[in-house]
């Protein structure tokens, strides 16, 4: 019996012995495990790239390992080299990593025991800027024209941000295929691409498609030549037929002070032979009996699909600019010739309250300031067309105006010397608002909600809710709270220097006797580098803005409140103080809004701080003027011109690192320069107002030029459109 026990003692020993042993043998016979868990390296690819894959033996409870311990690596998949003993991985600058190829797999595995074995990989992302053409003062799609018979040379130049790249310019394709030659030619500079066209080529458009690459991307630049046909020598332009073109605004009758009255403006008749491209309208009326609440473009919008409208008003004036085509994209006007009669634009008034023009036609006349102002261009833009006759409605009747006594500026028409540009063909219709005798309504100034306690908080927050809303925010009496509006009892209701004076007058700043003096001064508003600017030597109060199409601006005043609201095309902003607030909320020139979408601005109103009439104006300001003040700039940039399309002048800006001579070309489309202007500029944002005449002062053409600015070894081009 003992020496059984004796026996299981020693077995169930050795048992163990033995289980232990194999556990022991288990430890060393795991691979070594991989510490980093990166599996990808984002680099630029015109550096060099590397990565240290790092192994450790596994973790064990005893701690045994192989005998030597020693860990080496091996490459087995991928590009650059790795180092077996440190596991450092790298790869040469400027390596084509292709994306079947950029995985790199490592394996590490004992000294001495090469089988037992780990992998991992990581993924190479290089990074790598697409390249581009360059032709200097052509953007994508535009259209080139070409004389033919005559070898038209276009330089064409690279740009790629990599600078280990070498991008390559290749001709793919120009269709239709021209008679004439299309070559690709390399030189010390770039390349040049020629076409010599042939007399079957006239007239015609040809479609040219460039491709570019570096080795590793590549891009596409697409333009358009038009082989202009030759002019006819024995043609007479004298011998063309132009017809008449009548356009006519109608009148409206009882409209009640604090309403809104449309006026329809209507293209009745036309040139068929010479259709039409854009018109450039300005039309005055008395500010005390209407003010502009906005301006529509018509169905001739809609049914032609015209591409451009817009317009801009000051006090007892508004002025309208339209064009068919602004661009070389795949839309284009449907008719040159619309089918008539057809609205061109729809004008809308709120009719003022002073009593003086109850039961009275408020007339809305045509009005010169140049010969341009009232134009009509051809489909082609090679005619402009002025008024020969202006009829005017006088006691319910149509009387024409003699055109003796047009006078610049003046209602009375086109003066018959110094204006001979233009074709005179425009038979013009002026209309008016009839002013209905209201009610006689009970008001007192400052109760605009009319609960019959003015100058209340609420009053002050409705008043502000008209200029963000319009007229409908009036529900109790709209002729009675737009009398209560006027606060310093000019005759002007739903003004902005109201809107001031009633804020003053609920915040105790001033008393009822306080009438502000207006300013002498102008405030300028322009949009810049996405932010909305405000230049003046005045302390605002309050101003209202309207842009074009639904935008969400940012407000960047400090201290001032903000309502928006989009309605009929456009949104409208006011600014005013905040209610807590009325020592520090005023501001003066600066940031306003900042805009993150394309718009422009079409009207604006303001006041100073104390309630005063300002002269607001739109894209005006001085040369070499700081636009912000924020750090110089670190590059060069021209940018697009403001406004564009334009038509009485334009402003062009542009920022400098450096200081030193600057030169600002702009030519035609020839080549020819029709404006240089040269100065000395020091480092930072500057802006330069150009008002669309030549260098010897003579009124330039209507069409598209080009603008160039040189300083040091920099120079850019850029286009823009001029809209007599």
């Amino acid at each position: 019996m003992n020496y059984s026990r004796f026996l299981f003692c020693v077995g169930f020993c050795l048992l163990i012995a033995v289980a232990a042993s194999v556990k022991a043998g288990s430890d060393y016979r795991c691979p070594p495990v991989f510490n980093d868990s990166k599996h990808r390296l984002v680099y630029d690819h015109c550096d060099s790239a590397s990565f240290t894959f790092k192994a450790t033996p596994p973790k064990s409870r005893r701690g045994e390992y192989p005998a030597d311990g020693i860990i080496r690596y091996r490459q087995l998949k991928g590009p650059g080299a790795l180092d077996s003993v440190s596991g450092y991985w790298s790869m040469p600058a400027g390596s084509q990593v292709e994306w079947y190829n950029s995985l790199v797999l490592v394996e590490a595995y004992w000294q001495s025991i090469p089988s037992l074995k780990t992998r991992t990989g990581l993924i190479l992302f290089p990074k790598n800027q697409m390249p581009v053409v360059v032709l200097d003062g052509i953007e994508r799609r535009d259209t080139i024209p070409i004389p033919f018979g005559e070898l038209y040379t276009l330089p064409i130049g690279t740009y790629d941000h990599d600078e280990c790249d070498q991008p390559v310019v290749s001709y793919e394709r120009v269709r239709p295929q021209p008679s004439g030659t299309v070559e690709l030619l390399e030189t010390e500079n770039g390349y040049n691409l020629t076409f010599l066209p042939n007399p079957e080529d006239s007239g015609r458009f040809f479609h040219v498609l460039l491709k570019i690459s570096d080795g590793y991307k590549q891009n596409h630049f697409k333009f358009t030549f038009a082989v202009v046909a030759p002019e006819d020598d024995d043609e007479d332009p004298e011998e063309e037929i132009f017809t008449s073109l009548g356009l006519s605004l109608n009148a409206v009758r009882d409209i009640v002070p604090g309403q809104i009255a449309e006026l329809n403006l209507s293209l009745d008749s036309i040139s068929q032979q010479q259709g039409i491209g854009g018109f450039d309208l300005t039309f005055r009326f008395d500010s005390a009996a209407l003010s502009i609440a906005e301006v529509l473009p018509g169905a001739l919008y809609d049914s032609c699909a015209w591409e451009y409208f817009t317009y801009t008003n000051a006090p007892g004036q508004v002025h309208l600019v339209g064009i068919a085509e602004t661009n070389n994209g795949d839309l284009h006007p449907s008719c040159g010739a619309p089918t008539l009669p057809v609205t061109v634009a729809r004008l809308r008034f709120l009719v003022g309250s002073d009593s003086s023009w109850a039961c009275r036609f408020a007339p809305v006349r045509f009005y010169w300031s140049d010969c341009a102002d009232n134009s009509i261009s051809s489909a082609s833009g090679n005619h402009l067309f002025g008024v020969e006759r202006l009829f005017e409605l006088q006691d319910s009747v149509f009387v024409e105006l003699p055109a003796s006594g047009a006078v610049l500026p003046g209602v009375g028409g086109l003066p018959l010397v110094g204006c001979d540009s233009p074709i005179r063909k425009i038979v013009l219709y002026s209309g008016g608002v009839g002013i209905a005798c209201p009610e006689p309504v009970a008001e007192t100034p400052g109760d605009v909600d009319m609960n019959a306690v003015p100058f209340e908080v609420e009053d002050f927050r409705l008043f502000g809710r008209y200029f963000a809303n319009g007229p409908s925010v009036f529900t109790v009496d709209p002729v009675a709270q737009g009398n209560a509006s006027d606060i310093n009892q000019d005759g002007s209701t739903l003004a902005i220097e109201d809107y001031v004076l009633l804020y003053r007058r609920m915040s105790a700043l001033d008393t009822a006797n306080v009438l502000p003096p207006n300013s002498s001064n102008v405030a300028s508003f322009f949009i810049n580098a996405g932010m909305l600017l405000c230049a003046t030597s005045d302390t605002l109060g309050a101003v209202q803005i309207v842009l074009a199409g639904n935008v969400t601006p940012q407000l960047l005043a400090t201290g001032m409140s903000m309502q928006t609201s989009a309605r009929n095309g456009s949104t409208y902003v006011v600014l005013s103080p905040k209610e807590n607030f009325p020592n520090a909320t005023f501001f003066r020139a600066g940031p306003l809004l900042r805009i993150l979408t394309t718009t422009t601005i079409q009207s604006v109103a303001t006041a100073t701080k104390y309630g005063g009439k300002v002269t607001s104006q739109i894209g005006q300001t001085m040369v070499n003027a700081a636009l912000t003040d924020g750090p110089l700039p670190n590059s060069y940039e021209l940018q697009q011109n403001y406004p564009n399309p334009f038509n009485g002048g334009t402003v062009i800006r542009f920022d400098l690192p450096h200081g030193g001579d600057v030169s600002l070309e702009i030519f035609n489309v020839l080549g020819k320069v029709v404006y240089r202007h040269e100065e000395n500029l020091s480092s930072g944002s500057h802006q330069f107002a150009w008002d669309g005449k030549s260098s010897d002062g003579s009124d330039i053409a209507t069409g598209v030029y080009y603008y160039r600015l040189t300083s040091g070894s920099f120079t850019a081009t850029k286009k823009m459109m001029y809209l007599k």
